[in-house]
């Protein structure tokens, strides 16, 4: 079997504190354990609160998280930033770029994951992958499906993080 057919993508289930979910979106601001997130566009509502417990998640298990790398999805060309350049370093310019063509070759504006996730040593050593973040009853959507696709092939797995408070967890919402 091929290396490229192991880098299926594996859920990886994270539960939340569920007063934090109102902490975090309290109109006087983010008074929750998770990160802050600009509230601008889509995510002006929830405040990506999903993304921003799975960023905490992994860093606090000793990774380096880039929020909302946008390789597919670019407002404008220049709309790189630093953490774009770091991924370019990461995987070389060409590679990123292919996942873009290979995007815009299918007609896909969108789908891009909510995180990158790293790490080039410590105890579990070199780890790298994409993570989308799910919360229920929300989906993966047949366009992100085939950019993860790409972004297997040509740079690391990406990986499903669903997202949820204890209690729903638990069985118990």
């Amino acid at each position: 079997m091929s290396r490229r057919k192991n880098r299926a993508a594996h859920e990886i289930p994270i539960a939340y504190p569920d007063e934090q979910r109102a902490l975090f979106l309290s109109p006087k601001g983010n008074l929750s354990i998770y990160p802050s997130w600009h509230r601008k566009g889509i995510q002006a509502k929830t405040g990506n609160f999903p993304a921003m417990v799975a960023k905490k998640f992994f860093r606090d298990i000793g990774f380096k998280v880039i929020v909302a790398p946008k390789i597919v999805w670019r407002i404008k060309p220049w709309d790189e930033g630093a953490d774009r350049c770091k991924i370019d370093k990461l995987f070389g310019a060409d590679m990123v770029e292919k996942v873009r063509l290979g995007a815009k070759k299918l007609g896909l504006r969108g789908g891009d994951p909510d995180l990158f996730v790293y790490r080039d040593s410590g105890p579990l050593g070199y780890r790298r992958f994409f993570v989308e973040v799910k919360m229920p009853p929300d989906r993966i959507r047949a366009s992100q499906m085939a950019v993860f696709q790409l972004y297997a092939r040509y740079l690391a797995p990406v990986h499903i993080a669903c997202v949820q408070s204890f209690s729903r967890w638990i069985g118990r919402s």
